[in-house]
C-alpha cells in the first residue's frame, strides 16, 4: 500500500494563490533588477509549456493554465455542492489536521514555500470534493478493510532495510589504496573522505537507509553476508567501482494494520470500486458543458474554447 495521503499530495502540487507584490525583487543580473511585475507578466504569455490534452500535448501559456486550473477547481466544487457531497468547513479543517499528523513535515514545507494554511485547506477541499464526487455511494465496511489487508500480504510487508556508507572510486590505483588503507584498520569514513569520488565524500559516505528491494542486484548480492559494521565486496560497473559499509539491519516486518492503515486502505478502496460505479471525468465533462464561464482576456478565452473541445471532443 502506497504511504500516501491523497488530499495532501494534491495541495502540494497546487498553485499558489499569495498576494503578490510587483515590486518586489524577483532575481539580480550583475546588478540588473527583475522586479516581480515584469516576472509575473513574462510568466502569464511565456511560451513552449503546455499540458496533456486528451491523447495529445497542446501547448499553452502558463497564464493560461492558471485560468484553466482555477476554473477546474470551481468547477468540481460546483458539481460537489450540487450533488450533496461538499466538504463542510469542519470537515476540512479535521482533514488537515489529520494531514499534520501523518505527515508531520508537510505543512511546515508548506509554509516555508510562502503559502498560507488556508490555502492548504482550500486545496484539501478541493481534493476531497474530488474523492467524493468519485466515491460517491461507495461504503467499504471493517470487514472489507480486513479481507484486503489479510488478502495482500505482499502490499503490507516492509522489506529488509540496510544503513549504509558508501564508497566510490574509478582507477585501479584508487581501489589498491582503498584496499590497504582499510586492511591497515583506517576508519572506513575516513577512508572515504581520502579516497571517495561521490558527492557523500564530505559525510563520510553516508548513504542513509536503504530498502533491500531498491538496491541493483549487483549490491544487493555483494551486500547479502555483510554483518553491520563489515564492508562489501567492490560492486564494478565499468570503470567505477563502489564498495558499502553497514551501519545497520532492519529485519523485515509486516506493516501492522493501524487506524491510519485502515484508513488508507479505505480510501483507496473506496477509490477503486467509485472508479467503476462514477465517472468523473464524464461528470466534469458535461457539467463544464453547461457551465456559463467569460474570460475577459481574449486570448485566453480563444484557448479555452480549444481546449474545452479538444478535451470533450477527446473523451475526458
Amino acid at each position: 500500500m502506497r504511504k500516501i495521503s491523497v488530499f495532501a499530495l494534491t495541495a502540494l502540487a497546487a498553485l499558489s494563490m499569495a498576494q503578490i507584490d510587483s515590486n518586489r525583487t524577483i532575481a539580480v543580473i550583475n546588478g540588473e533588477e527583475i522586479k516581480a511585475a515584469e516576472y509575473y507578466r513574462r510568466m502569464e504569455f511565456l511560451s513552449g509549456v503546455g499540458k496533456q490534452v486528451g491523447n495529445a500535448f497542446a501547448e499553452f501559456p502558463p497564464g493560461f493554465l492558471t485560468i484553466e486550473q482555477m476554473i477546474t477547481e470551481r468547477l468540481v466544487l460546483q458539481l460537489a455542492k450540487e450533488r450533496g457531497v461538499l466538504p463542510t468547513d469542519a470537515e476540512v479543517e479535521a482533514e488537515v489536521k489529520l494531514v499534520e499528523t501523518d505527515e508531520p513535515t508537510v505543512m511546515a514545507n508548506w509554509l516555508a514555500s510562502g503559502q498560507t494554511r488556508a490555502e492548504f485547506a482550500a486545496m484539501t477541499r478541493y481534493s476531497m470534493a474530488q474523492f467524493r464526487l468519485t466515491t460517491r455511494g461507495i461504503t467499504i465496511t471493517d470487514a472489507e478493510v480486513d479481507k484486503f489487508y489479510n488478502d495482500n500480504p505482499s502490499l503490507f510487508s516492509i522489506p529488509k532495510q540496510v544503513g549504509l556508507r558508501i564508497l566510490v572510486v574509478n582507477t585501479d590505483e584508487a581501489q589498491r589504496a582503498v584496499d590497504a588503507e582499510l586492511g591497515s584498520g583506517k576508519k572506513f569514513e575516513d577512508v572515504v573522505k581520502a579516497h571517495s569520488i561521490d558527492l557523500s565524500k564530505s559525510t563520510g559516505g553516508d548513504f542513509g537507509m536503504r530498502s533491500w528491494d531498491e538496491l541493483s542486484e549487483q549490491a544487493r548480492k555483494a551486500l547479502e553476508n555483510v554483518q553491520t559494521g563489515q564492508t562489501s565486496a567492490w560492486v564494478v560497473s565499468g570503470p567505477t567501482r563502489v564498495k558499502f559499509m553497514v551501519t545497520s539491519v532492519v529485519a523485515p516486518r509486516k506493516q501492522a494494520l493501524d487506524a491510519r492503515l485502515r484508513r488508507l486502505i479505505r480510501r483507496e478502496q473506496m477509490l477503486t470500486k467509485g472508479r467503476i460505479s462514477n465517472n468523473l471525468t464524464k461528470d466534469m465533462a458535461d457539467y463544464r458543458k453547461r457551465a456559463v464561464i467569460d474570460i475577459k482576456e481574449k486570448s485566453f478565452s480563444d484557448s479555452y474554447r480549444k481546449f474545452v473541445e479538444t478535451l470533450i471532443g477527446g473523451g475526458q
